[in-house]
């Protein structure tokens, strides 16, 4: 707690590099930022720039090689593998832009496989109704829309119920109006759930719309943080 705000999730000082000798590279230089708890907080920024790089380092699936980052007072950085898959496991929900759904298994089956060892899931019938999906449930995803699909993968990263639900490019396959369905649902969860989302993006007119804290990312730094999303504050 600093100042009144409740720093769930604390990024400090992080660096990352890829590769080795002449040849390494640093893609973060010294990130640091607060997301409070029940945020919605956008990482824009153009490819390579580090944003997809920072959510990795946040879920857990890659390691952090300067400064640290805390979770809901848990320590990244010194987690073994094993503490870290419980924490990807009870923490995080996960939506990727290319849906990863499991090809031969029902829309039911699907959003099932995301509550595997959760001990507090959501009710899947409630979940099938409340995001459209209970006529599609024994459907599989070759015979869904792209939007559909989109929803099936949002259910299953929310199903076990997670404290902080990572999207990376979530809109990135589908049109602008599905884009706007699948944000506004994000923000439904948000509200009804209090989770905390960080969403990676290049979509501007997303960012316009929806006026969400927005951190630009450009070449492993963080350029501007606006808590009104847009780009009032140098964000073009």
């Amino acid at each position: 707690m600093i100042g009144g705000v409740f720093m769930y999730l604390n990024v400090k000082g992080v660096k990352k590099f890829y590769g080795q000798g002449e040849g390494r590279i640093m893609v973060l230089k010294g990130i640091e930022c607060i997301i409070e708890k029940g945020e919605i907080c956008v990482l824009l920024g153009p490819s390579g720039s580090g944003k997809s790089t920072l959510l990795n380092l946040i879920g857990g699936i890659e390691d952090i090689d300067e400064g640290s980052i805390f979770v809901d007072q848990q320590d990244l950085g010194v987690m073994s593998s094993k503490e870290l898959g419980q924490y990807r496991r009870k923490t995080l929900g996960f939506i990727f832009q290319s849906y990863h759904l499991v090809p031969h298994l029902t829309v039911k089956e699907n959003i099932e496989s995301g509550a595997y060892l959760s001990s507090s899931p959501i009710d899947i019938h409630d979940l099938l109704l409340k995001l459209g999906l209970e006529e599609h449930k024994n459907k599989y995803p070759n015979q869904l829309s792209g939007g559909q699909q989109q929803r099936v993968a949002i259910a299953r990263a929310i199903v076990n119920n997670p404290k902080v639900l990572i999207a990376d490019e979530p809109t990135g396959n589908l049109d602008p109006d599905t884009s706007i369905e699948i944000i506004e649902l994000l923000e439904r969860i948000n509200e009804v759930n209090h989770t905390t989302i960080l969403v990676v993006t290049h979509d501007k007119e997303i960012v316009q719309k929806y006026k969400k804290r927005t951190i630009l990312i450009e070449d492993g730094c963080i350029k501007t943080d606006t808590s009104t999303g847009g780009y009032a504050n140098g964000i073009h």
